[in-house]
C-alpha cells in the first residue's frame, strides 16, 4: 500500500536550486543498510536528480558519522549503517534558495519498526546541523514494499535564507538490521520550467537508424525536422533503430548531426536468430535450439510457419541453464552497452532511451499447427521442472534466482523448509512421493511421473552434446529415454492445472483479457510465458551492470493480447512480457490500433515512478490491408489521419513516452502508405499537427494547463560588434537550453528578460527591460575595460527567473568554433539561415570553420565552394537548357535533354587562378549518359570561350565519383595562370541524350586541401579509409590511428593504414655489458635522431643525431645504467 506526507518549503521568485544533500542517521547500535535509489532535487520538473543509475558514479555524494560501504550498483545507491549515526551526505556547495521550493516526495520501503524520518539541513547563516533546523515525518513501519511520502515544510520558519546542505534520517530511530531501499525522491515547488530531458519529454521517432550511423545528409536532418518539429518544448523528435555491435563506431558520425539539429536517437538492442552464432551451437550442441512439440525440430522444412525463413528456424533457446547461448547473449548485452557508452560520451542527452530485445518470441510466428509450439529442449523443460520445485537455479536460498520460482497459484501453498518457504514439491524424491508435506506433484497436476529424471534427453543421464541432426528428439526407447521420465505437457488442454503452470494463453482461457490469479502485480502466467519475459529482464540486468541508466531502458515484445489467439499461443508473449517491474516501464510493438489501452496501464500503473510509462518501438496504428499493395487512394489516405489522430488522442494523455512510427519494409515504389510513417511520408503531418495542437505539458503533468513556472535560468548568448569600439551588442539568443532547440517564444508563459551590465567585475549597472530574445546596444564603452552582462527571464505570472552566469562578451563563442563571435559576426556568407557565429560551417564548403582555420583556409570565403545543402539553394549556379534543375537532398540535379547543358556561376567568387590547382566535383551520372563532361572560366580576358576551356572523363554508372579537374595542365592553361578567375562554367554532359546528372559539391583546392603535405590527387578522390565522412583529401588524418597525414609523410609511414606508424619498435636489454638496444623501422630519405632522460618531466638530450637509412638501431648506454630511462625518436626528410 502507498501513503503520502507532505514537506513544504515555502517560495521566493528569483532563485533556483543547484543541489542537494542527504544524511541518513541511525540510533546507538544499530546496524543496516541503507539503499537510496533515486533522490530528486528537480524543482518539480527532474532538472536536478540524483539516479544512481550507473554503477560506481556516487554522483559526488560522501559517507559520514558511523556510516561504511558506500556502493552504487543495479540503480541504488548503498552503505551500511554500523552504529548511531550513519550520515550520507551531498557537496557542501549547494546554495539554493529555500523560499523557491513547496514540497518533497520520496518512494522508499522501511523494514524498521519505526514510523518515522527526520530531514535536518544546514544553511549559508547557520553551518552544520542542529535541531532548531529539522521536520519530522511519518513513514509506515515493517513496510513491505515500497511507499510514496509526501513531505511538507511549508509552515518551518527555519527553512529559510540559502540551504547549503541536508541530512536525511531513514528511520529515526531503533532499527538494527534493518533494510531501507529508496526508489525516487522528487523536490516539487512553484518551480523552474523544466528542461526537457527523457524523464518529462515525449518523443516521436522515425524508424531510420541511418540517422544515428551518420548516413544522412544536413538536408536531410533539417528535412526531418521541418516534417516533423512540433514547436513545442515537451514533444521531441528523432529516431531509432537496430544497432548492431558492428555499427557502434559509426555512432561517431551520427550523434554530433543529431546534437546539431536537436534530434535523438533510440537505439535498439537485438539478439540475431540467425547467422554465425546458430551456426556454431548447430554444429556444437542442437541442444541449445528450442524444440517443437512434435519433435519435427531439425527434419521440417517449416513450410508451415505463418513468417518462415530465418525469423523462425532454428531459434535459439531462452533457457536460462543453457551455456552456450546464455554466455553468447551476455557477452553480446556486456559489449553492445560498453560500446554504446564509450561512443555516447559527451552526447547523453541524445539518446533519452535503451530498447532491448525486437519481439523475443517463442516459435513460431502464429502457427496455428500444436506441433510447432516451443521450448521443448531440454534445457527448457529442467528449468520448467526446476521453477515449479523452487529448485537449482530456483532454489530460495541458494539459488542464482531466488525468489523467482513458480507462484503458489500455480505451485500450492508454499512449505517452510529449514526456515525459507518453498514450492511443496521441493523436498519431493519423485513426482509421485510427497515426502510427507504437502500434496504430492502428481496429485496436484493430475501427472503420472515417477522420476524427476526427464523423459527426454535428460541433461544428467545423457549429458554429452548432440550433433546429429537425424537424432531422435523424442525417443521411446534406448538411448535418450527415460521411462516414467519428468515431461512438459504435450497435449494442449486449457482447462488442465499442468497445461496452465506450462503455459497461460488468455485467449483460451475465456477471451483476450482472461488473465491469471495475481494479475497484475503477481500474475501467475506460465512457465513458457515466463521464459520470455526472463529473457528480456535477464539483458534489462546486464545492461544496467554495465552502466545504462536503468530508468531509461524498455522491452519490445508483441502485446499478444492485441494480436490473436495463434499468434499469442505460439509466442507466449502477453503484454506482461514487455514490462520491467524493476523501472516500471513498458515497451511494445503495435501495428493496428490499440483495442484497451487499460490492459497496458495495468503493468504502468504498478508503480509511482513518476517517469514510469509505456512506448512502442514500431507503431503504425492502419497497416495495409494486405502486404505490399499500394494504398495510396485518397478515401484511404483520409481514414489513415483520421485513425492516426484518434489513437494519438488515446495514447498522449496515457502516459506515453515514446512512439517509432514506421514499417520495417521500406521499399516500393512511388507514395507507399505501407511504409507508414518515415520522414517525406505524408502521414507524418498527422503526427505533426496533432502534437502541435495538445497541450505543451512535460509528461508526467496531468491537465491541459502548463504550471506557472519559473522561468529557467537564461544560458545562452552571442556577442555582436558596434558601429564602433564604443559600442558592444548583446544578443539573448532564442534558445532557451544549450543542448536543445526549443525557443522562448515557444513557451507561452514567457513574458520578458532584464539585462545588465558591469564593467571590470564591479557592481551590475541598472536593469533595462528587453521584450523578446534579441539585440541589446550598449554604448559608451571603453577600451581595455572587462565588460559583462547578464539577464533574467520574467514570466506572464510575474516569476522571475535566476539571473545568468556573467556573460563576457570579448571571450563569447557561441558555437565553439574556436572563433569569437565578434569575430565572426552576424553575416550569412553561404546564405543557410544561420549567421556565421551559429554556424560550423560559415561558408557551406563542406568543412567546418575550426577545420579551415586549422588548415590555414579562410573559414568565410577564402576557398570558393557549393555543396548545395540547402534544399532549393542554387548557391549562384544559373542552369540553362537543363530540365527539371533542383537542389535537393544536398545535391543539384537535372536532366539533359536539351542541347548544351550548363551550369554558370559569376556571382560568388573572384580568385587568383594561381591559387587554385585543382576544381574539386563530386558527380554522378546515369549509365545512359554520354561520357566526359566539359568546363569553361571567365577571366579579365572575357567569358566563357574555347579559349578558355577543359575537360575531364566521367565514369557514368549512377554512382557518386570526385573528379580532380586541372586547369593549369589543360590545352587553355595560360589562360588560368596568372589570371583572376571571376566565373566558372560546368556542362556535366555532352550531348542532348535524356540521361540525368547529380552535383554534391564543387570546390577549389590549392592543390592541398587538408594541408597535409600530400598532392589531392595522389590521395585519391572517393577514399575514405578510417569511415569518418571525410574523403582523403580533405582529411587530415586519413586512417584515424592519431598521427596526422603531415606527420606520416614526413616518417614515411602510411596515412591510409592505422597499423603503420612511427615509433620505437624494441627494446632489448644488451648481454653482457650494460646497455639498452633501441630498434624503429628506418625508412629511405629520412634522418633520424634519438634522445633520453632520467625522467619524463626533466628535459630529454639528443643522444645521437643523424641517423642515416639503412640504420635502424642505436645502443644507449649513458642512461641505461640509471634506476629509469625514457627515449624519443624523431625523423625529418633528409
Amino acid at each position: 500500500f502507498n501513503r503520502r506526507y507532505a514537506l513544504d518549503l515555502p517560495a521566493l521568485p528569483g532563485q533556483t536550486l543547484k543541489a542537494f544533500r542527504i544524511e541518513m542517521i541511525a540510533n546507538a547500535g544499530e546496524e543496516g543498510i541503507v539503499f537510496c535509489d533515486s533522490f530528486d532535487v528537480n524543482q518539480g520538473s527532474g532538472i536536478h536528480t540524483w539516479n544512481w543509475n550507473r554503477n560506481g558514479d556516487a554522483l559526488d555524494w560522501t559517507l559520514g558519522g558511523t556510516s561504511t560501504g558506500l556502493g552504487v550498483s543495479g540503480g541504488s545507491l548503498s552503505f551500511t549503517s554500523t552504529g548511531n549515526d550513519p550520515m550520507l551526505v551531498s557537496p557542501d556547495n549547494l546554495d539554493f534558495d529555500a523560499n523557491s521550493v513547496n514540497t518533497l516526495i520520496l518512494r522508499f520501503k522501511n523494514t524498521s519498526l519505526q514510523n518515522n524520518a527526520v530531514l535536518y539541513w544546514s544553511r549559508s547563516d547557520a553551518a552544520g546541523f542542529s535541531p532548531e533546523r529539522i521536520k519530522v515525518f511519518p513513514i509506515i513501519p515493517s513496510d513491505v514494499d515500497y511507499s510514496t511520502y509526501t513531505v511538507d515544510l511549508s509552515g518551518e520558519s527555519a527553512w529559510t535564507g540559502r540551504i547549503t546542505q541536508v541530512r536525511l534520517d531513514l528511520p529515526n530511530g531503533e532499527s538494527a538490521g534493518a533494510v531501507s531501499e529508496t526508489d525516487w525522491v522528487d523536490l516539487q515547488y512553484s518551480g523552474v520550467l523544466p528542461r526537457p530531458d527523457a524523464d518529462n519529454a515525449r518523443y516521436y521517432l522515425t524508424l531510420n537508424r541511418a540517422f544515428m550511423i551518420g548516413n544522412i545528409s544536413d538536408f536531410q536532418h533539417q528535412e526531418l525536422v521541418d516534417q516533423m518539429g512540433t514547436g513545442k518544448l515537451y514533444t521531441q523528435i528523432g529516431a531509432g533503430g537496430i544497432i548492431e555491435p558492428a555499427l557502434i563506431p559509426s555512432m561517431a558520425g551520427g550523434l554530433p548531426r543529431l546534437k546539431q539539429f536537436g534530434l535523438f536517437f533510440a537505439p535498439i538492442f537485438t539478439i540475431p536468430p540467425s547467422g554465425p552464432q546458430r551456426d556454431l551451437l548447430e554444429a556444437t550442441d542442437l541442444r541449445e535450439f528450442q524444440w517443437r512439440l512434435n519433435g519435427l525440430t531439425w527434419s521440417s522444412d517449416e513450410n508451415v510457419e505463418s513468417w518462415g525463413g530465418d525469423r523462425n528456424y532454428k531459434r535459439v533457446t531462452y533457457s536460462r541453464l543453457a551455456p552456450l547461448q546464455k554466455a553468447y547473449e551476455e557477452e553480446r548485452a556486456r559489449n553492445w552497452a560498453q560500446g554504446i557508452q564509450a561512443e555516447l560520451q559527451g552526447y547523453e542527452e541524445r539518446v533519452p532511451m535503451f530498447n532491448l530485445l525486437v519481439e523475443s518470441e517463442l516459435p513460431s510466428g502464429g502457427s496455428t499447427d500444436d506441433g510447432q509450439l516451443g521450448d521443448y529442449s531440454p534445457y527448457a523443460i529442467t528449468e520448467f521442472r526446476d521453477w515449479l520445485r523452487h529448485a537449482g537455479i530456483y532454489d530460495d536460498a541458494t539459488g542464482t534466482y531466488a525468489g523467482e520460482g513458480a507462484p503458489e497459484a500455480i505451485a500450492g501453498t508454499y512449505i517452510d523448509f529449514d526456515g525459507t518457504l518453498r514450492s511443496p514439491f521441493h523436498d519431493d524424491p519423485t513426482p509421485a512421493d510427497a515426502n510427507g508435506t504437502g500434496a504430492s506433484f502428481n496429485t496436484r497436476f493430475g501427472t503420472g511421473f515417477t522420476s524427476w529424471t526427464l523423459r527426454y534427453w535428460d541433461l544428467d543421464a545423457f549429458p554429452s552434446p548432440i550433433t546429429d541432426t537425424n537424432f531422435v528428439v523424442n525417443p521411446e526407447s534406448g538411448t535418450g529415454f527415460t521411462a516414467g521420465g519428468f515431461d512438459a505437457p504435450r497435449v494442449r488442454i486449457a482447462g488442465n492445472p499442468f497445461w496452465q503452470a506450462w503455459s497461460w494463453d488468455t485467449f483460451d482461457q475465456g477471451s483476450a483479457y482472461a488473465y491469471p490469479v495475481g494479475n497484475p502485480d503477481q500474475p501467475a502466467f506460465g512457465f513458457r510465458q515466463h521464459l520470455v519475459r526472463n529473457f528480456g529482464r535477464d539483458m534489462y540486468d546486464i545492461m544496467v551492470e554495465e552502466g545504462l541508466p536503468s530508468d531509461h531502458i524498455f522491452l519490445h515484445q508483441i502485446p499478444g493480447e492485441y494480436i490473436n489467439a495463434d499468434r499469442q499461443r505460439s509466442g507466449a508473449t502477453p503484454i506482461w512480457t514487455g514490462y520491467l517491474e524493476k523501472n516500471g516501464m513498458l515497451g511494445l510493438t503495435r501495428f493496428g490500433t490499440v483495442p484497451d489501452i487499460g490492459k497496458m496501464m495495468q503493468y504502468v500503473d504498478l508503480t509511482d515512478k513518476r517517469n514510469r510509462g509505456w512506448s512502442f518501438f514500431e507503431w503504425h496504428p492502419k497497416p495495409a490491408d494486405t502486404a505490399g499493395t499500394l494504398r495510396d487512394t485518397p478515401a484511404y489516405i483520409e481514414d489513415s489521419y483520421n485513425v492516426t489522430f484518434k489513437e494519438l488522442g488515446q495514447l498522449v494523455p496515457n502516459r506515453m513516452r515514446a512512439v517509432t512510427p514506421g514499417w520495417w519494409d521500406t521499399s516500393g515504389a512511388g507514395f507507399n502508405w505501407n511504409t507508414f510513417p518515415t520522414y517525406n511520408s505524408g502521414m507524418v503531418e498527422a503526427i505533426k499537427a496533432f502534437s502541435e495542437q495538445y497541450p505543451d505539458v512535460p509528461f508526467w503533468h496531468q491537465g491541459p494547463d502548463m504550471p506557472d513556472y519559473i522561468p529557467p535560468q537564461v544560458e545562452k548568448f552571442i556577442a555582436l560588434p558596434g558601429a564602433d569600439a564604443s559600442e558592444q551588442i548583446v544578443l539573448i539568443a532564442e534558445e532557451i537550453w544549450g543542448e536543445y532547440h526549443n525557443t522562448w517564444s515557444q513557451w507561452n508563459g514567457f513574458d520578458r528578460f532584464e539585462i545588465q551590465g558591469r564593467a571590470d567585475g564591479g557592481a551590475w549597472d541598472a536593469a533595462q527591460e528587453v521584450a523578446a530574445p534579441g539585440a541589446v546596444l550598449f554604448t559608451n564603452r571603453v577600451s581595455a575595460t572587462l565588460y559583462e552582462y547578464r539577464a533574467r527571464a520574467i514570466s506572464t505570472a510575474g516569476k522571475i527567473g535566476a539571473w545568468s552566469a556573467p556573460f563576457n562578451w570579448a571571450a563569447a563563442d557561441f558555437d565553439g568554433d574556436g572563433l569569437l563571435d565578434i569575430e565572426e559576426g552576424p553575416d550569412d556568407v553561404d546564405g543557410d539561415g544561420l549567421a556565421n557565429y551559429e554556424d560550423l560551417d560559415s561558408d557551406n564548403d563542406s568543412q567546418t570553420d575550426a577545420q579551415e582555420v586549422a588548415n590555414g583556409h579562410d573559414p568565410y570565403d577564402g576557398i570558393f565552394g557549393s555543396s548545395f545543402n540547402v534544399d532549393g539553394h542554387f548557391e549562384g549556379w544559373v542552369p540553362t537548357q537543363i530540365d527539371n534543375p533542383v537542389v535537393s537532398n544536398g545535391v543539384l540535379s537535372g536532366d539533359t535533354s536539351t542541347n548544351d547543358p550548363m551550369l554558370s556561376n559569376a556571382s560568388s567568387f573572384s580568385v587568383p587562378g594561381d591559387d587554385i590547382e585543382y576544381i574539386i566535383i563530386r558527380l554522378k551520372k546515369s549509365p545512359t549518359a554520354t561520357t566526359g563532361a566539359e568546363y569553361f572560366w571567365a577571366n579579365e580576358d572575357g567569358n566563357y570561350h574555347p579559349d578558355r576551356w577543359g575537360d575531364f572523363p566521367t565514369t557514368n554508372d549512377g554512382q557518386f565519383h570526385t573528379y580532380f579537374v586541372h586547369p593549369s595542365s589543360s590545352a587553355s592553361a595560360s589562360s588560368w595562370i596568372g589570371k583572376t578567375i571571376n566565373g566558372l562554367r560546368i556542362d556535366p554532359n555532352r550531348a542532348a541524350d535524356g540521361s540525368s546528372f547529380e552535383i554534391d559539391f564543387i570546390i577549389f583546392s590549392d592543390g592541398d586541401f587538408d594541408n597535409d603535405g600530400i598532392d589531392d590527387l595522389d590521395e585519391g578522390g572517393d577514399n575514405d579509409f578510417d569511415g569518418d565522412g571525410l574523403s582523403s583529401w580533405e582529411d587530415t588524418d586519413s586512417d584515424n590511428d592519431g598521427s596526422p597525414d603531415a606527420d606520416e609523410r614526413i616518417a614515411g609511414t602510411s596515412p591510409i593504414d592505422p597499423q603503420s606508424l612511427f615509433g620505437i619498435t624494441s627494446v632489448l636489454p644488451m648481454t653482457g655489458t650494460p646497455g639498452i638496444e633501441l630498434g624503429w623501422n628506418a625508412v629511405s630519405g629520412r634522418i633520424y635522431r634519438v634522445h633520453g632522460s632520467t625522467n619524463q618531466l626533466s628535459s630529454f638530450e639528443v643522444l645521437q643525431d643523424h641517423i642515416a637509412y639503412p640504420q635502424n638501431r642505436y645502443t644507449d648506454t649513458v642512461y641505461a645504467v640509471e634506476d629509469s630511462a625514457f627515449y624519443q625518436i624523431d625523423v625529418n626528410l633528409e
